[in-house]
């Protein structure tokens, strides 16, 4: 699974995606993300939001998924 696509997983998030400033948000750092706001209002649970951070720096952080041992 692409890390691009982990909040495709996360249906409050993917209901809120095509509301981002810029169509390739990975919904960390970006302004004017849609999801990020989401969070803020509380529409989005922060511990649901928490993980897919998780996820997403998680996978950055493993050399097995940079397929630096394969």
């Amino acid at each position: 699974m692409e890390k691009a696509h982990y909040a495709h997983y996360f249906p409050e998030m993917r209901d809120r995606m095509d509301a981002c400033k810029f169509h390739n948000c990975q919904h960390l750092n970006e302004p004017h993300c849609a999801i990020k706001k989401g969070v803020e209002a509380g529409d989005i649970a922060a511990s649901r939001y928490q993980t897919y951070v998780q996820l997403m720096v998680e996978d950055s952080n493993d050399p097995y998924r940079r397929n630096e041992y394969a």
